[in-house]
């Protein structure tokens, strides 16, 4: 063996030699470039790779949680100093996507609106001064936002002007200087939100904001006409670059997974202007109650066609949200059968309730093969959304689950506690980042191959038409 050794001492350095690089060779091979051709996009997925390359394997341990970001609140990991960012400004400045990839930034580092001092600040353009935020604000200040930016900003500025003049309501004020108070907050959220629909034509997203705000006033025809307008404008989901690009690419070229991982957690953790349905759901009561002189069914069915957007439908984390919407307005218009509705006007709405259920079943198969091919970030995912949302908690439900709080509540098969060995799995970078991209390109794949066509047929429908044109043919037939 001592003969063997001394005459193939090369040759054994050289293996061994082999051997000490194939964990290198292996972490470059997983963290190499996959250029998507956005150079914005590629720019970005180089930093980060570059970044987590050498940590791939090594579990992240100490006191940052996975899936508890807000209690307390820890950066993700991977994060990119903001000095880097910077330096990208000459070649990306004039792009409204840099400034929210700084954004964004921010957000995953920790450096939320709320941290600063947003605690002390109340003036009524403190939402330029906020961490994450300012960057929005710059791009607003050099004239390079767009709508989707604007859509991201504008609920800051609301946010901004409330806590001010909330300060100042806290001031003893005689009656008229309340009224006047009064009508001068209105004027100015309406400002608000008229400039950033004015620089929008390219996003719904600041239209449906003026909905609901001038809704909470009172109805008419011109809201409602306005909302129809909204509803031809582009509705993408309302998150930030690079998660807006990782969304629209998830089935084709995004790039390194580990990568759009990364993003995903981002967009699963984060609130970048969240959905409130509850309000949609009170004005469409409301609408029972008194209607403008277009008619209780068009303004329904304008609600119904905003809530089948792709920003309510593809909402990061919760998808097809909107459907509760349009499943709980179906429910509202057949109870009134047959004050509001006629026997063949019913009947069709009845048959776009059993698209929506078909959905919601369609939904729940996908989670089973979800929960068999996709277990450790189904079953993670699973965990964050009901221990920390609770949206369709056990405790708050009576009787047995409807199909839409059993497609967004916990899956009956998931364990309540993960082993231990699979909670460290999960904590790897080079496992949490991969399983979480192949489970939600599943999804996304499964939302545009069997879910999308019964949208589309959604979408074809409008409530009260059909009915308006079944009538004048009962009304043809019986002339004849």
């Amino acid at each position: 063996m001592k003969d063997f050794i001394c005459r193939h001492r090369r040759l054994l350095q050289v293996l061994l030699s082999l051997l000490l690089l194939l964990p290198q060779l292996r972490l470059l091979y997983l963290t190499r470039v996959q250029p998507t051709g956005d150079a914005l996009y590629d720019r970005y997925q180089s930093a980060v790779l570059g970044r987590m390359r050498w940590q791939l394997d090594l579990p992240v341990l100490g006191d940052w949680i996975p899936w508890r970001l807000y209690k307390p609140r820890q950066p993700l990991p991977y994060v990119l100093d903001d000095g880097l960012l910077a330096s990208w400004e000459a070649d990306f400045g004039s792009d409204p996507r840099y400034w929210e990839l700084r954004y964004c930034n921010d957000m995953m580092a920790g450096r939320t609106p709320e941290s600063g001092t947003y605690g002390t600040d109340n003036a009524a353009d403190a939402w330029q001064r906020r961490d994450a935020v300012r960057h929005l604000a710059r791009a607003e200040e050099l004239g390079v936002d767009d709508g989707h930016l604007q859509a991201l900003l504008l609920p800051y500025k609301f946010s901004s002007l409330n806590r001010h003049y909330a300060e100042l309501w806290s001031q003893p004020l005689s009656h008229g200087e309340s009224l006047d108070l009064t009508v001068q907050q209105e004027d100015e959220q309406r400002r608000l939100i008229e400039e950033a629909v004015r620089v929008s034509l390219d996003n719904a997203w600041p239209a449906y904001d003026r909905w609901e705000y001038e809704a909470g006033f009172g109805v008419s025809d011109e809201l409602y006409e306005r909302l129809d307008a909204a509803n031809q404008l582009p509705c993408p989901p309302r998150v930030p670059f690079p998660l807006s690009f990782v969304h629209e690419n998830l089935t084709g070229k995004c790039g390194n997974p580990l990568v759009a991982g990364c993003v995903l957690e981002a967009g699963i953790e984060l609130d970048f202007g969240s959905v409130n349905l509850i309000r949609v759901k009170d004005r469409c009561k409301e609408l029972q109650i008194a209607s403008p002189l277009r008619g209780y069914e068009p303004c329904m069915d304008s609600i119904w066609q905003m809530m089948l957007r792709e920003g309510y439908l593809q909402n990061p984390g919760y998808p097809l949200l909107g459907l509760a919407i349009c499943n709980m307005q179906a429910g509202m218009l057949l109870d009134e059968v047959p004050t509001q509705l006629e026997p063949h006007e019913a009947a069709m709405l009845e048959d776009q309730r059993e698209k929506i259920h078909s959905i919601y079943k369609l939904y729940l198969q996908w989670r089973d093969e979800a929960l068999a091919n996709h277990t450790l970030a189904f079953s993670e995912l699973q965990h964050r959304q009901h221990d920390e949302q609770g949206v369709f908690a056990d405790a708050q439900r009576s009787g047995p689950p409807s199909l839409m709080e059993q497609a967004f509540g916990r899956h009956p098969s998931v364990e309540e506690e993960h082993p231990q060995s699979e909670r460290l799995r999960w904590r790897i970078p080079a496992v949490r980042y991969r399983e979480l991209f192949d489970l939600q390109r599943s999804q996304a794949e499964f939302l545009d191959s069997q879910v999308m066509p019964l949208i589309e047929e959604l979408r074809a429908f409008h409530i009260g038409q059909y009915g308006a044109d079944a009538r004048d043919e009962v009304r043809s037939d019986q002339l004849e």
